[in-house]
């Protein structure tokens, strides 16, 4: 992604995880908030393949 002069705007998911890890200028306040939803998810699955392994 670019810019109206040409200049790369667009980060690399490395990059923006970079940033938000190193508080850099614009990313200093990021809100996780809206990823509980998706973590909460993701150990109901996690929970479910345990159980397997139990059986």
């Amino acid at each position: 992604m670019f810019d109206k002069n040409h200049e790369k705007v667009a980060l690399s998911k490395n990059e923006f995880a970079d940033n938000i890890f190193n508080r850099k200028e614009k990313f200093d306040n990021f809100k996780f908030g809206a990823f509980e939803e998706v973590f909460i998810i993701i150990e109901k699955i996690v929970e479910s393949y345990a159980e397997e392994l139990r059986e």
